[in-house]
């Protein structure tokens, strides 16, 4: 987003001792001391105090200010907007969309609100610095999912969600580990989430993102990504089919 919008594309400025050597190298005719010319905008140098029509990006307000204030700042937002936080409408941040400028619900109120519209079509109003700072980003939902599901494979696994998706993933797999081959009863065998519960909640209950594992492979799986708890994706289960050797004295001690 630009935060810098002049109106003008030209204005007056004058002569001077300290401008003259400036304007003269973009080929401007030296005429007089304090004699007034026409320059474009973008010739100003960042010193220069002549005041110039320019609008907030976030408001849309128009007024005029110093150049050099503008370039110093970075912005030509007004005064309300740059404390409100800058935020403009139709800005994302995580699920939720700001359908409004930040505002203080009263004459007390100490830190800016936003409202908001949540992907789920709830709406909310978060404070404008819990937006820019990530601590909110959804109207409650997405906690609410990761709660339910649990935040990693291990809660999600004795949740009732995750019984009724482990019977037709077995069944689908024809009660065999895809890692070591081997058919097994239903107890010894577990579902594996190719994207984890805890990055991808919202593919925790999807049947294409699950596939059967035994326990052992299951184990022996996340230990060589380091724990559990650690994100995986369906790359990382690849490599570790790909590279699995089977150890067959350690299978005759596995009761399937």
């Amino acid at each position: 987003m630009n935060n810098i919008i002049i109106l003008d594309e030209y204005v007056e400025t004058s002569w001077n001792g300290n401008n003259r050597k400036h304007y003269e190298a973009l080929g401007y005719k030296f005429t007089g001391r304090k004699d007034t010319f026409t320059v474009k905008v973008e010739h100003l140098p960042i010193s220069s105090s002549v005041k110039v029509n320019c609008q907030c990006p976030y408001c849309g307000d128009k007024r005029k200010a110093e150049y050099n204030s503008l370039m110093r700042l970075g912005s030509t937002a007004c005064l309300p907007c740059a404390k409100l936080g800058k935020t403009k409408i139709g800005t994302r941040f995580g699920m939720l969309v700001t359908t409004s400028l930040p505002y203080m619900k009263d004459s007390f109120a100490t830190n800016s609100v936003t409202d908001c519209l949540c992907d789920c079509g709830d709406t909310v109003t978060p404070y404008t610095n819990h937006l820019k700072s990530g601590r909110t980003t959804s109207c409650g939902c997405k906690t609410n999912f990761n709660n339910k599901l649990g935040r990693n494979n291990n809660k999600f696994l004795k949740t009732k969600a995750s019984r009724d998706l482990s019977g037709p993933c077995i069944e689908r797999d024809n009660y065999t580990c895809q890692c070591c081959f081997h058919k097994a009863l239903a107890k010894h065998l577990v579902i594996h989430h190719l994207y984890g519960v805890s990055t991808h909640p919202e593919l925790a209950l999807e049947l294409d993102n699950v596939i059967t594992v035994c326990k052992y492979c299951h184990k022996d799986f996340h230990s060589s990504l380091g724990g559990s708890n650690i994100p995986c994706t369906p790359r990382d289960f690849y490599n570790f089919v790909k590279n699995f050797t089977v150890n067959k004295f350690a299978h005759l001690l596995r009761t399937y």
